[in-house]
């Protein structure tokens, strides 16, 4: 690719399309122990800046949470709930982020 800025936005890319196989992998692996799919949280949705710089300062602390309690070996169904709650976040923060990086005319990425 031939700029920078061009990398990072690939890049960032690929870690969210990564995130979406991971927890596209999480569902048919829950389906196929359990025979059913595992339940939807109803989360709400994002409406306002404000609900953008509240989640933005929250969902790291949640996955900071999340990982102690992966860290401390859970049972494996409560493992498979912790790793979807992970992948929801993280899916949820990649938005937030290219949210709060689109600029007043509609570009995306940093500026120098």
């Amino acid at each position: 690719m031939p700029t920078d800025e061009d990398r990072l936005a690939a890049c960032k890319r690929i870690h969210e399309l990564d995130l979406i196989l991971d927890e596209c992998w999480y569902k048919l692996d829950y389906y196929a122990k359990t025979g059913t799919l595992p339940a939807v949280e109803n989360d709400q949705p994002i409406r306002t800046i404000g609900d953008v710089v509240q989640l933005a300062k929250n969902i790291p602390t949640y996955l900071s949470k999340i990982k102690k309690r992966l860290d401390a070996s859970p049972s494996p169904q409560e493992e498979e709930e912790l790793m979807e709650k992970k992948v929801n976040y993280e899916l949820k923060l990649n938005q937030i982020n290219s949210l709060m990086n689109v600029e007043i005319y509609g570009k995306t990425g940093v500026e120098n």
